[in-house]
């Protein structure tokens, strides 16, 4: 990969800046407005972006990777329009005394049209934006090489598409690396995951690229920034992409079975998952948040029961609990004690008697450790 930062989403990348100012530029950068003296606070400062985030750490991403320069690029995954179409071809023969033609199979395309928009909430993301939608203009232009003072082609512009799970690089799944290879059914769904690997993406070409710069249109997000003389940066592109996957295994039918059972999406084989299977990923979840609540009691009781007078304190802890119980109408700071009192008093009984641990029952042991595999 050229450039492992632009794996991360920063929308202050080149500086923090306000949106705002005299509407003729960026405006001052923030350490300039509070050196200055200024008593008056910037108008308004993004110091972390929420769509960042959602990027950064659940990776919502697109990205694209040029593979004869290695060059990758991530948009945040604003999609508004994404097809997966596979057009097969024939050839067919009409046959003298036959309802129907003969057909013979000769290929199979698969087209990706997927169709995304890039907003910007600072200047500095403006310009990013930008300067992504410029590289990945470049990458449909094929590699030259000199041969005698003459630039000849050298190579195709093959690209990989990576659209999170919906579109990824298709072969058979790495029992040793993909947690879907799991015994039970439940772990196979429970194990179906990507990452923003660009390597992983779809190999093929990119046929087509528009780029919307929606200057003509402010009231929808669009517009400018206001960068300089002669210098604006678009609030929000749109990007139209038409992409054509070249299959990089043989695919088909033999013996009855197909030949790379991961294409199209990576997904293994699971009998029909139950009611009962869904819910158990449900109860997992509330069991997870159970025993963390569990852990915290056993904090609680251990913080307040530990050291001298610790039997003395727990007595007097019950007749709170019991007075704070009888009262009907409690308010919000003697709710806070008394579910303080509730949590270090459950942690007390996890740690005294194990097998009335308040946390999970054993039979939710047992459902918790199958899951975890």
């Amino acid at each position: 990969m050229a450039d492992d930062d632009n794996t991360n989403f920063n929308n202050e990348k080149f500086y923090p800046v306000l949106i705002g100012g005299d509407g003729k530029g960026p405006g001052t950068r923030v350490e300039e407005q509070l050196s200055s003296g200024e008593e008056s606070p910037p108008k308004q400062v993004f110091q972390f972006s929420a769509t960042d985030n959602l990027a950064n750490q659940s990776e919502a991403v697109i990205s694209v990777l040029h593979v004869p320069s290695g060059e990758s690029i991530f948009f945040k995954a604003f999609i508004t329009a994404f097809s997966d179409s596979i057009s097969p071809s024939y050839n067919e023969e009409t046959v003298f005394g036959r309802t129907d033609s003969i057909y013979t199979y000769q290929s199979s395309r698969r087209n990706i049209t997927i169709n995304w928009k890039i907003p910007a909430e600072t200047y500095s993301e403006a310009y990013e934006n930008l300067a992504k939608a410029q590289k990945l203009a470049q990458f449909p232009y094929p590699s030259y090489t000199d041969i005698n003072n003459a630039a000849t082609i050298s190579q195709t512009s093959l690209c990989r598409l990576k659209i999170m799970n919906l579109l990824a690089k298709s072969g058979p799944v790495a029992k040793a690396s993909n947690a879907a290879q799991g015994t039970s059914d439940l772990q196979k769904f429970n194990g179906y995951r990507s990452s923003k690997d660009p390597s992983q993406g779809a190999l093929g070409v990119i046929k087509s690229i528009t780029i919307l710069h929606n200057i003509e249109n402010p009231d929808a997000g669009g517009g400018v920034l206001y960068l300089g003389k002669n210098t604006v940066l678009p609030k929000l592109i749109e990007i139209n992409m038409s992409f054509d996957v070249i299959h990089e295994q043989t695919l088909g039918w033999q013996n009855g079975n197909f030949k790379n059972n991961s294409f199209p999406f990576k997904t293994v084989d699971v009998e029909e998952i139950t009611e009962e299977q869904l819910n158990n990923i449900q109860t997992f979840n509330e069991l997870i948040e159970r025993e963390r609540q569990n852990q915290a009691n056993i904090d609680n009781a251990q913080a307040r029961y530990s050291g001298a007078f610790s039997e003395a304190r727990k007595n007097k802890d019950m007749q709170r609990i019991a007075a704070l119980e009888r009262k009907d109408n409690l308010n919000d700071r003697q709710q806070k004690r008394l579910d303080y009192l509730r949590s270090a008093r459950d942690g007390q009984i996890a740690l005294e008697s194990p097998d009335i641990n308040p946390g999970l029952s054993s039979e939710e042991t047992v459902l918790l450790m199958e899951t975890l595999g």
